[in-house]
């Protein structure tokens, strides 16, 4: 048992240590000028993350699953490396022949980087048989990828409409893309199995509030054209960013490898084995850790802003500093809320805490950034879209409560 866990680790540190590496080659060749290059190995980088986490799978699934599972697994692998490589190719073929500049490629290449990152912890519920719930899938699709392209905007300065058309493209294009590999009995992601009429719907209805929502504060960024949300960067602040964003991910990484490294294991083997109780007093135990490595995670994201701006020797503009920790926050809420999750698991209901923490961080963002975009304080701005947003989220919880 004990060597099974240290296995699981050992697999997943080499590969969170892998896409460390490759996002380090990415930031020095960033400060390069020859973007055909990087163009090049944006797409390098696509194949080689697929290829490896393809023969990372494939070694976990041995450990952890029966021979049928794990064939199912290896063909669900394929089918991704195959159909994502497509689509990476021709997303460079679109940039060699000039139907997207440098500055769209960067942003649908990162965009899609991004997207696979977060089909680790899909793919195990894939693998178990589960479907992803509707909130995760929210979270994953739309909130996290569009607060993402707000930092690209403000650092590119590349317009609104370029914003808005790179992720219809990616949308769509996930969409047609689960359609194709989930056509057999495998979950799917969006709680159907082939591409109809219902299923768009079911689509836009889940993903467009969010997006709405968030695209709302991007053109609230944008249409300042006083402000610093276009940011001009020059080698020396493109580098201190570089190593504030290296930095913050790292830390992040930490927070991950011990719920899904540690914990995850553990509440799979047990989950399968029907041992609820002992089930319910292990996430016990994982969520107090979990908290605690959350508080050390934003600790040390709030000390890498501090080297930012220290490194940087330029006026930062805070509001920058604040979108990224409003992102940091969501990864940390993200990893608190599987574990709550497993909790309601063991108890017999399905109510999920990520929901109603994602609903307190939509309405906290875009009350914060449309506060204090009307010049009102930022310490009252963070209170009243605080208070504001909790009391929304108890009424939600009271009523859960009450239908229960």
């Amino acid at each position: 048992m004990k060597l099974d866990k240290l296995k699981f680790l050992s697999y997943r540190l080499l590969a969170l240590f892998g896409k460390f590496l490759l996002s380090l080659v990415i930031n020095k060749e960033f400060l390069s000028e020859d973007v055909v290059n990087y163009s090049y190995l944006m797409s390098i980088l696509v194949f080689s993350v697929y290829l490896f986490n393809f023969e990372l799978s494939s070694i976990l699934s041995r450990d952890y699953y029966s021979k049928g599972k794990n064939k199912r697994l290896i063909r669900f692998n394929v089918e991704y490396v195959i159909v994502s490589s497509i689509f990476g190719f021709l997303v460079l073929l679109s940039y060699l022949y000039g139907v997207f500049d440098f500055k769209v490629t960067f942003l649908i290449s990162s965009l899609y980087v991004l997207e696979y990152y977060n089909k680790d912890f899909e793919r195990v519920l894939m693998i178990r048989g589960q479907r992803v719930a509707s909130s995760e899938s929210l979270f994953i699709r739309s909130f996290l990828p569009s607060t993402l392209s707000s930092l690209l905007v403000m650092i590119y300065g590349v317009g609104i409409s370029s914003v808005i058309g790179c992720l219809l493209v990616f949308n769509i294009f996930s969409f047609f893309k689960n359609s194709i590999l989930f056509k057999s009995k495998l979950p799917v992601l969006f709680g159907t199995q082939r591409l109809n009429y219902k299923s768009i719907k079911k689509y836009i209805k889940m993903s467009f509030p969010c997006f709405l929502s968030i695209m709302i504060v991007k053109t609230v960024f944008i249409l300042d054209k006083e402000a610093v949300f276009r940011l001009e960067l020059d080698k020396d602040l493109a580098a201190a960013y570089m190593v504030f964003f290296s930095f913050s991910f790292l830390i992040l990484t930490f927070n991950e490898i011990f719920v899904f490294s540690v914990g995850f294991p553990k509440i799979l083997l047990m989950s399968s084995s029907g041992d609820k109780l002992e089930l319910y007093r292990e996430n016990r135990k994982i969520l107090k850790k979990t908290i605690i490595m959350s508080v050390f995670s934003l600790f040390f994201i709030g000390f890498s802003v501090l080297a930012f701006i220290k490194i940087s020797g330029k006026d930062v503009y805070l509001e920058f500093v604040y979108l990224f920790f409003i992102l940091s926050s969501a990864f940390v809420l993200y990893s608190i809320s599987q574990v709550y999750r497993n909790l309601y698991f063991c108890l017999g209901k399905e109510r999920l805490i990520l929901e109603q923490g994602l609903l307190l961080l939509i309405i906290f963002s875009f009350l914060f950034f449309i506060l204090h975009y009307i010049n009102l304080s930022i310490v009252i701005s963070i209170c009243f879209s605080l208070f504001f947003s909790m009391v929304v989220v108890l009424i939600r919880y009271i009523g859960y409560k009450y239908e229960n």
